[in-house]
Protein backbone atom coordinates (compact mmCIF):
# COMPACT_ATOMS: atom_id res chain seq x y z
CA UNK A 1 0.00 0.00 0.00
CA UNK A 2 2.80 2.64 0.78
CA UNK A 3 4.52 1.81 -2.63
CA UNK A 4 1.47 2.30 -4.48
CA UNK A 5 0.85 6.08 -2.29
CA UNK A 6 4.05 6.51 -3.57
CA UNK A 7 3.69 6.45 -6.99
CA UNK A 8 1.14 9.80 -7.32
CA UNK A 9 -1.94 10.68 -6.23
CA UNK A 10 -4.73 7.77 -6.35
CA UNK A 11 -8.43 8.38 -7.69
CA UNK A 12 -11.23 7.35 -5.18
CA UNK A 13 -11.46 4.21 -7.14
CA UNK A 14 -7.95 3.08 -6.98
CA UNK A 15 -7.96 3.89 -3.21
CA UNK A 16 -11.66 1.83 -3.20
CA UNK A 17 -9.28 -0.77 -4.74
CA UNK A 18 -6.63 -0.77 -2.24
CA UNK A 19 -7.93 0.06 0.65
CA UNK A 20 -11.15 -1.86 0.26
CA UNK A 21 -10.20 -5.28 -2.19
CA UNK A 22 -12.72 -7.14 -2.45
CA UNK A 23 -13.95 -6.89 1.29
CA UNK A 24 -16.83 -4.60 0.28
CA UNK A 25 -19.94 -6.91 0.23
CA UNK A 26 -21.57 -6.00 3.85
CA UNK A 27 -21.33 -9.48 5.35
CA UNK A 28 -19.00 -10.05 8.62
CA UNK A 29 -16.59 -12.41 7.14
CA UNK A 30 -16.07 -9.31 4.32
CA UNK A 31 -16.36 -7.01 7.05
CA UNK A 32 -13.46 -8.48 9.55
CA UNK A 33 -11.45 -8.40 6.09
CA UNK A 34 -12.65 -4.74 5.28
CA UNK A 35 -11.63 -3.34 8.49
CA UNK A 36 -8.08 -4.41 8.56
CA UNK A 37 -7.45 -3.60 5.31
CA UNK A 38 -8.75 0.48 5.87
CA UNK A 39 -6.32 0.15 8.90
CA UNK A 40 -3.26 -0.77 7.37
CA UNK A 41 -4.44 1.76 4.38
CA UNK A 42 -4.51 4.33 7.11
CA UNK A 43 -1.01 3.09 8.98
CA UNK A 44 0.32 3.68 5.19
CA UNK A 45 -1.11 7.10 4.78
CA UNK A 46 0.93 7.90 8.28
CA UNK A 47 4.05 6.37 7.56
CA UNK A 48 4.00 8.27 3.87
CA UNK A 49 2.53 11.55 5.60
CA UNK A 50 -0.51 11.63 3.14
CA UNK A 51 -3.30 10.86 5.41
CA UNK A 52 -4.42 15.13 5.35
CA UNK A 53 -4.34 14.56 1.26
CA UNK A 54 -6.49 11.14 1.35
CA UNK A 55 -8.64 11.30 4.45
CA UNK A 56 -11.50 12.82 2.24
CA UNK A 57 -10.99 10.79 -0.16
CA UNK A 58 -11.08 7.54 1.80
CA UNK A 59 -14.47 9.24 3.35
CA UNK A 60 -16.39 9.38 -0.28
CA UNK A 61 -15.14 5.70 -0.70
CA UNK A 62 -16.31 4.59 2.64
CA UNK A 63 -20.14 6.76 2.52
CA UNK A 64 -21.08 4.02 0.21
CA UNK A 65 -19.77 0.89 0.99
CA UNK A 66 -21.89 -1.87 2.87
CA UNK A 67 -20.33 -2.34 5.69
CA UNK A 68 -21.71 -5.48 8.48
CA UNK A 69 -23.35 -2.93 11.35
CA UNK A 70 -21.30 -4.63 13.77
CA UNK A 71 -17.91 -3.09 12.18
CA UNK A 72 -18.56 0.42 11.39
CA UNK A 73 -17.75 1.83 14.45
CA UNK A 74 -14.33 0.15 14.14
CA UNK A 75 -14.05 0.91 10.18
CA UNK A 76 -14.19 4.86 11.14
CA UNK A 77 -11.83 4.91 13.44
CA UNK A 78 -9.48 3.69 11.87
CA UNK A 79 -9.61 6.84 9.92
CA UNK A 80 -11.12 9.19 12.55
CA UNK A 81 -8.64 8.36 15.78
CA UNK A 82 -5.38 9.60 13.36
CA UNK A 83 -7.16 12.51 11.73
CA UNK A 84 -7.91 14.24 15.20
CA UNK A 85 -4.58 13.30 16.64
CA UNK A 86 -2.94 14.71 13.84
CA UNK A 87 -5.53 17.76 14.10
CA UNK A 88 -7.02 17.11 10.46
CA UNK A 89 -10.04 18.92 10.16
CA UNK A 90 -12.78 15.82 9.48
CA UNK A 91 -15.59 18.40 9.70
CA UNK A 92 -16.72 18.26 5.93
CA UNK A 93 -16.56 14.31 6.12
CA UNK A 94 -18.30 13.77 9.29
CA UNK A 95 -21.45 16.35 7.63
CA UNK A 96 -21.50 14.31 4.48
CA UNK A 97 -21.82 11.44 6.73
CA UNK A 98 -24.66 13.03 8.29
CA UNK A 99 -26.29 13.89 5.81
CA UNK A 100 -26.25 10.42 3.71
CA UNK A 101 -26.92 9.05 7.30
CA UNK A 102 -24.31 6.96 7.33
CA UNK A 103 -21.48 6.48 10.50
CA UNK A 104 -24.04 8.85 12.58
CA UNK A 105 -22.92 7.71 15.80
CA UNK A 106 -19.05 8.26 14.75
CA UNK A 107 -19.64 11.85 12.82
CA UNK A 108 -21.26 13.67 15.85
CA UNK A 109 -18.87 12.10 18.50
CA UNK A 110 -16.16 13.75 15.96
CA UNK A 111 -18.36 17.32 15.59
CA UNK A 112 -18.74 17.21 19.47
CA UNK A 113 -15.38 17.43 20.36
CA UNK A 114 -13.93 18.94 17.30
CA UNK A 115 -16.26 21.90 16.58
CA UNK A 116 -14.91 25.57 17.32
CA UNK A 117 -16.74 28.19 15.61
CA UNK A 118 -19.93 29.23 15.54
CA UNK A 119 -20.93 28.65 11.92
CA UNK A 120 -20.24 24.81 12.16
CA UNK A 121 -22.04 24.60 15.30
CA UNK A 122 -24.92 26.70 13.36
CA UNK A 123 -24.40 23.55 10.73
CA UNK A 124 -24.88 21.25 12.77
CA UNK A 125 -27.86 22.27 14.25
CA UNK A 126 -29.65 22.84 10.61
CA UNK A 127 -28.70 19.17 9.65
CA UNK A 128 -31.31 16.75 9.92
CA UNK A 129 -30.24 13.47 11.53
CA UNK A 130 -32.58 10.22 11.27
CA UNK A 131 -35.39 10.10 14.04
CA UNK A 132 -33.42 7.94 16.31
CA UNK A 133 -30.36 10.42 16.40
CA UNK A 134 -31.95 13.06 17.51
CA UNK A 135 -31.43 12.99 20.93
CA UNK A 136 -27.74 12.18 20.19
CA UNK A 137 -27.06 15.65 18.09
CA UNK A 138 -28.89 17.70 20.69
CA UNK A 139 -26.30 15.86 23.47
CA UNK A 140 -23.69 16.91 21.18
CA UNK A 141 -25.18 20.23 20.58
CA UNK A 142 -25.37 20.65 24.42
CA UNK A 143 -21.51 19.78 24.54
CA UNK A 144 -20.78 21.87 21.90
CA UNK A 145 -22.40 25.00 23.74
CA UNK A 146 -20.82 24.43 26.77
CA UNK A 147 -17.45 23.16 25.00
CA UNK A 148 -17.46 27.33 23.54
CA UNK A 149 -18.86 29.32 26.28
CA UNK A 150 -16.06 28.05 28.30
CA UNK A 151 -12.69 27.20 25.94
CA UNK A 152 -10.19 26.52 28.92
CA UNK A 153 -12.18 24.05 31.26
CA UNK A 154 -12.47 20.41 30.61
CA UNK A 155 -10.75 19.77 26.93
CA UNK A 156 -9.40 16.51 27.75
CA UNK A 157 -9.37 15.84 30.80
CA UNK A 158 -12.65 13.43 30.89
CA UNK A 159 -10.65 11.54 28.76
CA UNK A 160 -8.96 7.98 29.55
CA UNK A 161 -5.30 7.79 28.34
Amino acid sequence: MGELISRGTLSDLEVRQVALGPFDKGDAPSADFLDLRVASFVRALQDKGELANYAPILARVLVDVPIHRAYEGSVLGHLIGPVERQGIDFSPSAFMFLERGRFVEESLSYLQDNIKDLATFQKLSETTVRPEFEERKQLALNRIRRRMANPTKGRGTNRTK
